[in-house]
């Protein structure tokens, strides 16, 4: 770690001269991340394992992990857990650190032989990174046609609006650096579907 260290001299306190040393440090603490894993492909039946060989980095004391959706793990608390997904899935890792600061991060699990037509295959949104403070992308897949992108701040203000046209897939690039910080909800609406996630702005 670099350190300044400044001097004083000729300060008098009760007419008696003395010198102090002050040493500040540069370098800003760590900000809190979670890794959910690498996206992965299984087949019908078969468990996977979720998250990163470290699935918290950078955080204060102890954490606590919590997975969504908790249907088909074998513990949403766990760091590393075994999922068992009936069909494509998205599991959002959220991590908190004895500071309550908070991470997220998602990984995808494609299950193949399930039998579902292709046509009825569930529309995937992903978005990296998350948290974030600079430019977020937002990856669309399994979606052909026009859809609505929103994204409203906790007290319902919308800070983003766009009509989006995608052909099976496509990707939306945020610039979020000047967005203040906390939790967005971020909402896509086809004529038949709606999916929502969450957004951290660190």
């Amino acid at each position: 770690m670099k350190h300044i260290t400044l001097l004083f001299f000729g300060l008098l306190l009760f007419n008696l001269g003395f010198s102090q040393y002050y040493t500040l440090g540069t370098k800003l603490p760590p900000v809190l991340k979670a890794d959910a894993g690498l996206d992965q492909s299984i087949a019908y039946g078969d468990s996977v394992q979720l998250g990163g060989s470290q699935a918290a980095l950078d955080g204060y004391g102890n954490y606590i992990f919590l997975w969504t959706p908790s249907s088909g793990l074998s513990d949403a608390t766990n760091a590393n857990p075994w999922a068992k997904p009936g069909g494509i899935s998205i599991y959002t890792l959220t991590v908190m650190d004895m500071h309550h600061c908070i991470a997220m991060d998602e990984v995808l699990v494609n299950v193949t032989g399930t039998g579902i037509p292709e046509d009825e295959i569930p529309v995937i949104i992903l978005m990296y990174p998350n948290p974030a403070n600079g430019l977020v992308t937002l990856v669309v897949n399994g979606f052909t046609g026009i859809g609505n992108l929103t994204i409203s701040n906790l007290i319902g203000q919308k800070v983003f609006f766009k009509e989006l046209r995608f052909m099976n897939s496509g990707n939306v690039d945020l610039d979020v650096s000047r967005w203040q910080k906390g939790l967005y909800q971020v909402v896509f609406v086809t004529d038949t579907k709606l999916i929502t996630k969450s957004l951290v702005i660190f």
